[in-house]
């Protein structure tokens, strides 16, 4: 899971450090992570998600 969480992280930071044409590339491998990490089972997905929140103190999301 922690592997999926820095790779998350990476792609998230790195979309506002890069051209157009880099952008566009990191979508599509980022879709691809995605499809990755839910093959993994929902509770994978929502625990990786989980861990980036927590990291970047956005906790509230969670609240009802």
């Amino acid at each position: 899971m922690e592997e999926d969480f820095i790779q998350l992280s990476c792609f998230i930071n790195a979309w506002d450090a890069y051209n157009e044409d880099y952008r566009e590339q990191s979508r599509a491998q980022f879709r691809q992570f995605l499809l990755d990490v839910a093959d993994k089972g929902p509770d994978h997905l929502i625990g990786v998600f989980k861990m980036y929140i927590k990291t970047h103190q956005i906790e509230d999301v969670f609240e009802p």
